[in-house]
């Protein structure tokens, strides 16, 4: 600040400095003044007489005294006053003359820079993850509009296969085929455009539970039938292995969110397995497992270290037209907040199984309980 900014500025610093402090002169004010009414008092009970003239000369050193301390404190005071000002009027490509609240000359200065500090960490935080959210989902918009196109472009054709067929009179003999290939191309479609819908619906999911019993062999085979033509399609059979009683595998959990977390194993397996896919379940006291084993090629130390990253595809992906590399992110992610575990394992060569380990609720026990006795 110029030296003639700094003259202009003591008016409205006083002037502020006044506001500020208008209780502590008030109140000082008045306590010097029923000092001195304290002081003629006594000396009326006393008999001693008050003169006016020391009334008035006490009253003034009492003055004298406050008008100092203001101003020894308002000197102090100024500095950090200045420093305020400069901030609010500051260019944005200057730089500030101190680094740290340290820095301030005042406690009060101190205490202020260090709330604004702290509220400057916490708004550059939150600009570097909304920023984050807004590349996130610019790069998935793009890459599912890209993956988009394959299907949509294999449905004209099926179309125009189905209108030449139509033409030839050959419908009846090719429409099978042609239905079967449909089917499978809209599937793919519609789960992309899901895909899409749920990873944006992550941050609510929490708002979104509405957890239930649900059956979980009963609702992986749901799943496996949705995706009957995929089988077909991919010559790939799948198997479903349980291990002891069907009535000790029940969840309490949100049915569409676990089916959607479920729909991305067995599609991760049916892009990249070969022939079958085993779902296994066990259990034990405190944890429902199921194991999703498929015979594909496997994956690298590097792919499985990245294989929950969002958009990565790993080496067989990178082979793959239709991998989106959000298959895994989101059942991840979607784990996470249900508050299950989601892990994979995997040699190349040898496949790859997905694990996810789901809490048993201790409220069920009662229905555990009820159905090994009707077992007896």
């Amino acid at each position: 600040m110029h030296r003639d900014d700094a003259l202009k500025s003591w008016p409205r610093y006083l002037s502020n400095y006044a506001l500020d402090h208008w209780r502590l002169l008030l109140g000082a004010l008045t306590g010097l003044g029923l000092a001195i009414v304290t002081l003629w008092l006594a000396g009326m009970v006393s008999g001693y007489a008050v003169h006016g003239a020391d009334l008035a000369y006490a009253f003034g050193l009492g003055v004298g005294a406050l008008i100092l301390g203001l101003f020894w404190d308002g000197l102090i005071r100024r500095e950090s006053w200045t420093t305020i000002h400069r901030l609010s009027v500051i260019p944005s490509t200057e730089r500030l003359t101190f680094t740290t609240p340290d820095d301030a000359p005042t406690a009060d200065a101190r205490a202020c820079f260090s709330a604004l500090r702290a509220l400057e960490t916490a708004w550059r935080d939150h600009q570097a993850r909304t920023e984050e959210k807004v590349l996130f989902y610019i790069a998935l918009t793009t890459r599912l509009v890209h993956h988009m196109k394959t299907p949509l472009q294999a449905l004209w054709l099926l179309m125009q296969l189905a209108d030449q067929a139509a033409k030839d009179g050959a419908i009846g003999q090719r429409w099978p085929e042609i239905s079967r290939h449909y089917w499978a191309e809209l599937r793919r479609l519609d789960s992309l455009v899901r895909q899409a819908l749920q990873t944006v619906r992550l941050e609510d999911l929490s708002r979104d539970f509405r957890p239930q019993r649900v059956s979980l062999p009963s609702l992986v085979r749901a799943i496996i039938a949705d995706y009957h033509n995929d089988w077909t399609i991919r010559m790939m059979t799948p198997q479903i292995v349980v291990e002891g009683d069907e009535v000790d595998y029940v969840a309490f959990t949100d049915e569409p969110w676990l089916r959607l977390l479920i729909e991305q194993i067995v599609k991760n397996a049916l892009q990249y397995g070969r022939s079958t896919l085993t779902i296994t379940f066990r259990h034990d006291v405190s944890t429902i497992t199921l194991d999703f084993r498929d015979d594909g090629e496997g994956m690298t130390a590097e792919d499985q270290a990245r294989a929950f990253e969002p958009f990565y595809t790993g080496q067989a992906g990178r082979k793959a037209a239709t991998a989106t590399g959000l298959g895994l992110y989101l059942a991840h992610q979607i784990a996470q907040r249900l508050g299950y575990q989601l892990t994979l394992a995997s040699e190349p060569g040898q496949g790859t199984t997905v694990t996810l380990r789901i809490p048993r609720a201790t409220f069920l026990a009662p229905a555990q309980h009820h159905g090994e006795q009707n077992r007896k």
